[in-house]
């Protein structure tokens, strides 16, 4: 029952060796024991899809007959956990691999995120939409209202320019006429200039009466209500100019600002695939 060595074979004779008179130990090359094993040896798998393997070994040693098929089982299956407790390992290994370069990725993809956020100023993509639309709407009501009273101006200063030129001298000032105008008659001292206006014609009508057009008197008259149309008419001029300049610019915020109406779906799309990936990234990593 004891192992013995010789030389560099080792062995354990039975409990009964000692019953024959001789033992004799025929010791072959590796190779050839394994040729006169494979011989002996079958191996089959009766069914592809079932998980069953039958091992048959055929000699005259009912001990070896016993003892192959057991140590091969035994192997097979020591080889086969530790292939898989090598690939668990290599999974595990794997694993912790992927999880930190998914946290990696999923602090980038927050990062941009919050970058493309900060730049395009997103707060809230459909309530910034709602917004957008309703300047919009509203840049172009005051557009379409600002662009109506300078057209109106415009028209009635074409008119008063006409009826001055045909005007005799003692008619009525056709400045008078801008009264009509309501912004202009908001205006106070507009109003003013054209309150002094009628005035001074009330005063000239009353004086020639009494006198010629070449009475100093009537000239001063005549020339100070000159003076007045001048000042309305550059008035008029001046506040049409500053309406002509307003359109301008509303003309150029609503093409920039039609611009950026247009970037809503682009950002939102954009937004959207950004906002997803860490979301994601997220369900994976977690």
């Amino acid at each position: 029952g004891a192992k013995t060595t010789l030389d560099g074979v080792s062995f354990v004779l039975r409990a009964n060796a000692d019953n024959f008179p001789e033992v004799r130990l025929n010791v072959v090359a590796e190779q050839t024991a394994v040729k006169t094993l494979q011989r002996a040896l079958t191996v089959s798998r009766p069914s592809r899809t079932a998980n069953v393997v039958v091992v048959r070994y055929e000699s005259p040693d009912q001990g070896l007959v016993r003892e192959v098929p057991n140590v091969l089982a035994g192997r097979f299956i020591s080889h086969r956990q530790e292939v898989q407790k090598t690939e668990a390992r290599s999974v595990a290994q794997f694993l912790r691999q992927q999880l930190d370069t998914l946290s990696d990725q999923l602090v980038e993809s927050e990062k941009t995120l919050q970058s493309f956020r900060e730049s395009a100023h997103i707060v809230n993509l459909p309530a910034e939409g709602t917004a957008q639309v309703s300047r919009l709407a509203n840049l172009q009501a005051d557009r379409s209202s600002i662009d109506a009273e300078r057209v109106a101006l415009a028209a009635l200063l074409t008119e008063v320019r006409s009826a001055a030129a045909r005007t005799g001298p003692d008619d009525p000032s056709p400045y008078r006429r801008m009264l009509a105008f309501p912004t202009l008659f908001k205006n106070p001292a507009t109003n003013e200039t054209l309150r002094a206006l009628i005035d001074l014609e009330g005063q000239r009508s009353e004086l020639l009466v009494r006198r010629t057009r070449s009475d100093p008197d009537v000239i001063a008259l005549t020339a100070r209500i000159k003076e007045l149309e001048t000042q309305l008419q550059q008035t008029s001029e001046t506040y049409l100019q500053g309406l002509t300049n307003q359109v301008a610019a509303l003309d150029a915020t609503l093409a920039q600002f039609g611009t950026e109406l247009e970037r809503i779906p682009a950002k939102e799309v954009e937004f959207a695939r950004l906002e997803r990936r860490p979301k994601i990234l997220e369900d994976i990593y977690t």
